[in-house]
């Protein structure tokens, strides 16, 4: 039977939620395989309606569990699910406070296209960017660099996961640039990753001329007791303390939603991205970290057609970054585009 509306809902009351119009499911925790099970509803909500409505309460206050970012996550996966299906009108409904129903209800009567809104004890609220000024870059070719207020990364240690893929080597070749005393590289299997990029050049740079001291570590950040054993053999390196973390790590699953291939490559994609930033997140809070940057994906701001996926996890390290500030403890995520020539999109 097809439906006027689905509501999918997450993490709120829908006992009160009647009406012949509306069909609910109502998923568990958020990680991997649930991601994967939203995304699969997603493609059987699309079959049969025009109308999607998915509704979370993720809340305003810092999450104390990995399980508890179900907004930005499902937000994301909506964005690149949109594109997939334009014919479908959908919409992420955020209810923070106040009677979920009625927010429900008003969504039903507006209705007026918005992707994402949120609902703060009545009152509504949309999404919009805010419009900044150009910001100048270091520009190796004129050597002007008058313009560019560079961070102080001198002393300390720096880890970067995905250490030995493109983006990683060029961070830890710009943070031996600008001084620091010590890089750790991650690394799964101890390899340089993307062969023809040029990349074993950028590591014996490091290793032999940066004047750094650099070190490959075989970590697989998607697993805790790594992580909490590599943080322990960092610690013990000497040289100060580990000053910042760059979580450069991360793997693309692309598929589309309909057919099932979204859903197949969540488990993959959460784990290298999500799931890892949020345990270098939680065993680095003993730590006097001065940066802590995940890189994220402009998949996450707007979506793309095959990286439903990709799009919510990355949504959730950005979320994870809002969470972080609001609680005092330093955090950025850039979202970066295509890169060309490195990485694992080049």
């Amino acid at each position: 039977s097809q439906f006027d509306v689905v509501v999918l809902c997450e993490g709120v009351e829908t006992r009160t939620i009647h009406s012949s119009a509306i069909g609910s499911y109502t998923g568990g925790t958020m990680d991997g395989s649930s991601l994967s099970r939203w995304i699969t509803q997603m493609e059987l909500a699309c079959r049969r309606t025009s109308r999607l409505l998915v509704l979370v309460d993720s809340g305003m206050n810092m999450s104390d569990n990995l399980s508890s970012f179900p907004g930005a996550v499902l937000a994301g996966a909506v964005r690149s699910a949109q594109l997939e299906y334009p014919s479908v009108q959908m919409v992420v409904v955020d209810v923070c406070g106040g009677d979920v129903c009625e927010a429900v209800s008003s969504e039903l009567k507006v209705w007026d296209g918005e992707l994402e809104v949120r609902y703060v004890e009545g009152q509504r609220l949309v999404k919009r960017y805010d419009v900044v000024e150009e910001v100048s870059g270091l520009n190796e070719d004129d050597g002007d660099d008058s313009e560019v207020v560079v961070s102080d990364v001198t002393g300390g240690t720096f880890i970067v996961t995905g250490g030995l893929g493109g983006l990683g080597l060029l961070t830890a070749k710009v943070l031996a640039r600008l001084g620091a005393a010590r890089l750790v590289l991650l690394s799964r299997s101890g390899k340089v990753s993307h062969e023809g990029q040029g990349l074993e050049a950028e590591l014996a740079w490091l290793q032999e001329e940066s004047g750094c001291d650099v070190h490959v570590l075989c970590c697989d950040v998607s697993v805790e007791a790594s992580v909490v054993s590599m943080l322990a053999v960092v610690r013990e390196m000497g040289s100060g303390d580990i000053r910042g973390i760059v979580h450069a790590a991360g793997v693309i699953r692309d598929a589309l939603i309909r057919g099932g291939g979204a859903a197949a490559g969540c488990e993959a994609v959460w784990s290298s991205k999500a799931q890892s930033a949020w345990f270098l997140h939680e065993h680095s809070a003993g730590d006097d970290l001065k940066y802590f940057v995940v890189f994220s994906s402009i998949a996450a701001a707007v979506g793309n057609v095959g990286q439903a996926a990709y799009s919510a996890t990355n949504s959730f390290l950005d979320d994870l970054v809002v969470q972080r500030i609001r609680a005092g403890r330093v955090g950025l995520s850039i979202q970066w585009p295509a890169v060309s020539g490195i990485g694992m999109a080049a």
